[in-house]
């Protein structure tokens, strides 16, 4: 474990790679400027901006940081030509740059609502918990030239706990907390290669070896953009773009490649109600005991489009929704 940290403030990383977006990173950013929790530090991390790109970042940001009280803020930017997606690498800079004890995630396109961190750090402290999470609203959103149309807001993350977490992910990168002086150094890395999926990856390694907190699912902390051409989620509702298609396709597969691999700690086991704990018991192999979700062959168009059906009714459709659907299905057997 990290006791390298004694400061009780909270870092943010937050992603940035398009400067077109800057209206995006403004909203967010203020966001962050509005948490009613102090002291914050924000990391910035940018990919390949020029000079005049930083400048122009900054200038626009600098009237709300300069409001009395305001988050520091810290600019770094990822300068070398691979990875060419480097939404990883630009975590992996955050992490580098990172000095307090809390730390936590944004993209720019997302925002996170004024008491999302002290309710996070607040249980982090109060359960001993390396990681905390909370629920996150989503904005179904259309993209326009000048601006963007939310359509609907829903809540159709659905899951509860650990268990859930390690079948399939309902957890957005801004929906948790994590606690550095709890985990070790090794485990605060994103895989730089992974573009989809990868703050999934990194979730899966952390919660399969620290204890975890879910007291906070059905809080909402935040919300999420699921723009509708695709860009940032992996249903395209006007139809599938096979490039995207494929690139969530192979990261479903090597997510799944890390269920196999990734043994459960004793703690973990323990927090699970596993005991005495089982030597080698690797998250499919748990997930295969719970009678959990079947990994998808990837040959049978049948099981893929079940599989992807299962993702449809988990990721897209209200809680609320699943949970009356539900109590029909119960009166019904």
């Amino acid at each position: 474990m990290s006791n390298d940290y004694f400061s009780a403030g909270i870092d943010v990383i937050v992603r940035f790679h398009d400067i077109n977006r800057l209206r995006e990173l403004n909203r967010a950013i203020f966001s962050i400027v509005s948490q009613h929790y102090r002291p914050i530090n924000i990391i910035l991390c940018v990919q390949r901006f020029s000079e005049a790109q930083i400048d122009s970042v900054l200038s626009s940001l600098k009237p709300m940081l300069s409001i009395e009280d305001s988050p520091s803020l810290v600019l770094k930017n990822f300068t070398e030509p691979a990875p060419i997606d480097a939404r990883s690498a630009l975590v992996n800079i955050g992490f580098r740059s990172a000095k307090n004890q809390f730390i936590t995630f944004l993209d720019y396109d997302d925002i996170i609502y004024p008491e999302a961190y002290q309710m996070l750090s607040a249980n982090l402290r109060r359960t001993g918990a390396s990681i905390s999470f909370a629920s996150i609203n989503v904005k179904r959103i259309t993209k326009f030239p000048s601006f963007d149309f939310v359509k609907e807001a829903a809540t159709p993350f659905l899951g509860t706990n650990l268990l859930d977490l390690f079948e399939g992910n309902f957890c957005p990168i801004h929906s948790f907390m994590i606690d550095r002086r709890k985990i070790n150094k090794e485990f605060l890395i994103f895989d730089a290669l992974l573009t989809k999926g990868e703050d999934y990856d990194f979730l899966l390694r952390i919660v399969s070896q620290f204890k975890s907190d879910f007291s906070l699912i059905g809080t909402f902390i935040g919300s999420y953009s699921y723009k509708d051409d695709g860009s940032n989620t992996i249903i395209v509702e006007h139809g599938p773009n096979n490039a995207l298609q494929a690139a969530w396709k192979n990261s479903e597969d090597f997510l799944e490649g890390r269920r196999r691999i990734t043994q459960i700690s004793s703690e973990v086991q323990a927090q699970l109600g596993i005991s005495p704990p089982k030597p080698g018991l690797t998250v499919r192999g748990l997930l295969d005991a719970s009678g959990r979700l079947v990994p998808r062959a990837p040959e049978s168009i049948a099981v893929r489009g079940a599989n992807v059906a299962r993702q449809i009714w988990r990721e897209f459709i209200p809680y609320e929704t699943r949970a009356k659907i539900a109590r029909i299905r119960a009166k019904l057997r």
